[in-house]
């Protein structure tokens, strides 16, 4: 299966780098691995699942002011995240910005620590 690292793609943004490589993943998808992200990360570009991915998140907290948008073509994907770490609180969060939309219809959510809007 193919496999992209996020973190190894140009982008000024966690956001601009999933993109980037979810685009330069196969039309039959993959996985794009964006655990090389850590610590505060924004995503201010939508982030558009056109096929199937697996999202691989690390120890990182997403500020988003976008969307993830899930077609028709991208049925069948998920969002992995490494869950809470410690009683600090480190983990995956993802932090939508007031009127985002959290992420529907992807699996895995147990496995993120956070998900909520600001």
């Amino acid at each position: 299966p193919a496999v992209r690292y996020a973190d190894q793609y140009a982008g000024a943004t966690a956001g601009a780098k999933i993109a980037t490589a979810i685009a330069d993943l196969p039309s039959t998808g993959g996985t794009v691995d964006a655990r090389g992200l850590q610590g505060a990360q924004t995503i201010s570009a939508d982030i558009t699942f056109d096929r199937t991915v697996r999202l691989l998140l690390g120890a990182a907290t997403y500020s988003s002011s976008k969307s993830f948008i899930i077609d028709s073509a991208g049925q069948g994907s998920s969002i992995v995240g490494i869950g809470s770490t410690g009683t600090d609180g480190t983990g995956t969060r993802i932090v939508a910005t007031a009127g985002v939309p959290l992420p529907e219809k992807v699996n895995d959510f147990a496995d993120v620590s956070s998900l909520r809007n600001a």
